[in-house]
């Protein structure tokens, strides 16, 4: 039987997500992205309950979040 092969369409939050996960479950995965290079800014995301979950099973991943983690200490308008 041939290894499975993916292609994940686009590298923002869910393509990589979708491509961790099934590089390791065995699969030959491909990521391909539009944008010309690769974003450095980053993306404001809130992560709850479900989403915690699983970045806690993803070795180092809390850690590096939590690096890069903005404290909001108000907001007014």
């Amino acid at each position: 039987m041939s290894q499975l092969r993916a292609l994940v369409v686009g590298a923002s939050i869910a393509g990589p997500m979708a491509a961790y996960w099934l590089a390791r479950s065995g699969a030959r995965v491909t990521v391909i992205e539009r944008f010309p290079r690769l974003r450095t800014n980053g993306q404001g995301i809130d992560i709850r309950t479900t989403g915690v979950t699983v970045m806690r099973k993803i070795p180092g991943m809390e850690a590096a979040v939590r690096a890069k983690t903005t404290q909001l200490e108000g907001m007014s308008f």
